[in-house]
């Protein structure tokens, strides 16, 4: 079920999804982090497998560490908190980046990310937002090829973040948000898609979330009545980051559940998403996954070709603003 906040003939705002990088698994989701730490403290990098455009990569994710309200040094990885931080430094930097030698700063106030957020039915107060900036450049990440290649090595979502403090007015603290090369050569190669900003924060699940922004990445060249049939439910899961269900009728409703929220949003078509349950073995043992085949919605098929028109976020004038990182044969 989408959020109420999002309403129809709203105009339109802009999130960046970048290949590869939003390909990884990066966030850690449920509330299983307390359980996982050592001695109350630290946490163990956690590896991830994952493949995304034909291709077999590991992710390493090393968790970063801040201060609790009580004042103790805790680990932390990303969650779901901090991806939807992500999306909105994102979006906001598209309206007021500005250009520096490696990277896009980002200015304003935690005032300012906390009342965007909440337009979209997100309430976070001044420690979770200050904490959840604080993990988002913590958070270090390595991403390899099967074989060993390095592809991404040790980047941060976030080069750096800057917090001033305003007296008592805590809301007022300045933040400046450091974006880091990685982001910019993908500016600079147009590989990146455009994501609809208000839709990604109505999602009430990670399934819808996943699904969404798989789809925006790699489902690119989108026709009416053509199905998306490269997904598989249990290596969907896996690339998602998400724990299966012990059974898969629970990992199938879910997933259709979600699928019954994108058509809702003109994403998927009202036709239903279909399910193929092939049986094969693996190591000896009888494994059941579900293959699945979507259908595109008219807004979708729009989206997508709009993406697929120069990939320019045309509406915040990012072609200009970067124009001297996009020059031509560079």
């Amino acid at each position: 079920m989408l959020n109420n906040h999002v309403v129809k003939n709203r105009e339109m705002r802009f999130s960046i999804s970048v290949g590869l990088i939003d390909d990884a698994p990066r966030f850690v989701y449920g509330k299983g982090q307390a359980q996982r730490r050592i001695d109350g403290t630290f946490l163990r990098n956690i590896t991830r497998e994952f493949k995304a455009s034909g291709k077999e990569y590991t992710l390493e994710i090393q968790p970063a560490r801040i201060r609790n309200k009580e004042g103790v040094e805790i680990e932390r990885f990303a969650g779901l908190r901090e991806e939807l931080v992500e999306e909105t430094l994102r979006m906001l930097s598209l309206k007021k980046a500005k250009q520096g030698e490696e990277c896009v700063e980002l200015r304003c106030s935690i005032y300012e990310l906390q009342r965007m957020m909440k337009e979209t039915g997100h309430l976070y107060s001044y420690r979770e937002l200050r904490d959840a900036l604080r993990v988002i450049s913590g958070c270090l990440y390595s991403i390899k090829e099967k074989d060993k290649r390095v592809a991404v090595e040790n980047f941060r979502l976030i080069e750096a973040i800057g917090i001033k403090s305003e007296g008592k007015q805590e809301l007022q603290s300045k933040i400046t948000v450091s974006f880091p090369a990685w982001f910019l050569k993908r500016l600079h190669a147009l590989n990146y898609m455009k994501s609809d900003y208000d839709l990604i924060m109505s999602f009430k699940n990670v399934y819808e979330l996943k699904i969404y922004k798989r789809i925006i990445l790699h489902w690119k060249f989108v026709e009416n009545n053509r199905p998306y049939n490269k997904l598989g439910l249990m290596s969907f899961l896996n690339d998602a980051g998400i724990t299966p269900k012990k059974r898969l009728s629970e990992n199938i409703r879910h997933f259709q559940n979600a699928c019954c929220t994108l058509a809702h949003a003109g994403i998927l078509s009202d036709k239903k998403t279909e399910f193929i349950l092939p049986v094969y073995s693996r190591n000896g043992r009888k494994v059941i996954d579900g293959k699945i085949n979507l259908y595109p919605g008219k807004e979708f098929v729009e989206h997508q070709k709009q993406n697929n028109t120069g990939k320019k976020l045309i509406q915040y004038g990012v072609q200009s603003l970067f124009s001297e990182f996009l020059q031509p044969g560079e």
